[in-house]
């Protein structure tokens, strides 16, 4: 009689315990479930950052899985750096002419705009929808017969003495980031030649605050881009 009251309690506790493992094995793999979703999440947006650039420097997401290119963000100017960089080593490679420099770097800029939803106009471009507009290539939205948003706007000159006439255009402008691409002789040049239009920038009565620039100069003797960001932080004058 009492061995089989004591088998009883024994069977209720084990039944108990069962209950108590088996919420505890739910739990677990509720937890597991939840880090994973979480490490999925973390992947994407690690991976979502990734470009594929193929020989030639064109940036060739195509051949990325389509969840890391959702989400995919990256600043203008980060992705421009990356192009000019890549196309910089190409066109060495090939021993380009300068007139194919010229037009391998629209191409180039031409397919981020576009890549990014702007309509792209330059001239001798592949890449642009319509021939040059203002500027020797721009970015822009249109809403009809209205521009309702400018991405870019960018100036390139290989003739150091026509520098700071093309630079004075982007002035003008009103975009999300403007762009000078040059030519000059070394890095030293280069930082004074940007510091020299940072201050036309400066002493632009209509530059306001948030104004980015990226300056692009190609060294001579590296051959190599240098390039510079710059944002325009107003100074309360005493």
């Amino acid at each position: 009689m009492f061995a089989g009251k004591d088998l009883k309690v024994k069977l209720v506790y084990m039944g108990f315990g069962g209950m108590i493992a088996i919420i505890g094995m739910l739990f677990a793999i509720g937890m597991l479930s939840s880090v994973t979703a979480q490490n999925d999440k973390f992947d994407t947006i690690q991976f979502s950052r990734l470009e594929v650039v193929d020989e030639v420097g064109e940036v060739n997401n195509d051949r990325l899985p389509r969840r890391f290119i959702i989400g995919m963000e990256r600043e203008s100017n980060e992705i421009i750096k990356q192009a000019l960089d890549n196309f910089n080593a190409y066109a060495l490679k090939s021993n380009l002419t300068d007139k194919k420099w010229t037009i391998g770097i629209k191409n180039h800029i031409g397919k981020i705009g576009k890549e990014r939803g702007y309509e792209v106009r330059a001239s001798s471009s592949e890449e642009a929808h319509s021939t040059e507009w203002l500027y020797d290539v721009i970015w822009r939205k249109m809403s009809g017969n209205y521009v309702v948003d400018i991405g870019l706007v960018l100036e390139s000159e290989w003739d150091r003495s026509g520098i700071e006439d093309d630079f004075q255009k982007l002035l003008l402008a009103r975009a999300e980031l403007r762009c000078m691409i040059f030519y000059t002789k070394s890095k030293p040049s280069a930082k004074r030649e940007i510091e020299e239009l940072i201050n036309q920038v400066a002493e632009f009565s209509r530059s306001q605050t948030g104004d980015k620039y990226l300056f692009c100069a190609w060294l001579d003797d590296e051959e190599r881009f240098y390039f510079r960001d710059y944002t325009y932080a107003e100074v309360a004058k005493l």
